[in-house]
């Protein structure tokens, strides 16, 4: 490899290195890595059941009016849900600022925000942590 066109050209090489660490940069702040800092997210699983109704029902009477609810709260990174037969499983993913009592709370509030929209005979769903 010659080296003449990097020795006449210094000012180009160094803009070129500049540009190419912005684009490293700005690529490693947007990819799904864990949080720099260590800290874990708070990570919560809602769990219904209403035995006897198919996935369909469970998915337009509880799946969705609950995940609506939780896509409403401010500190929440993303809502996953599965609707099954009899049964619903919502995921909770938060900031990583957010602890873990104050991720119940918001996750309880939402539920009885919900309650008006959910079937009477539905039972309050557990919070689980998930590590």
């Amino acid at each position: 490899m010659q080296w003449s066109p990097i020795i006449r050209r210094p000012v180009a090489i160094t803009l070129l290195i500049v540009a190419l660490l912005v684009v490293a940069a700005a690529a490693w702040s947007r990819s799904p890595i864990a949080d720099p800092l260590g800290g874990d997210a708070a990570t919560l699983q809602v769990q219904t059941y209403y035995p006897g109704t198919s996935s369909d029902v469970v998915d337009a009477t509880v799946t969705v009016p609950l995940e609506k609810q939780f896509k409403y709260l401010s500190d929440v990174r993303r809502v996953s849900a599965q609707s099954l037969i009899g049964r619903s499983i919502i995921t909770i993913h938060f900031e990583p600022r957010v602890t873990l009592d104050v991720a119940r709370e918001e996750a309880r509030a939402a539920i009885d925000a919900a309650r008006g929209l959910l079937p009477d005979d539905l039972q309050m769903p557990p919070i689980l942590v998930v590590e």
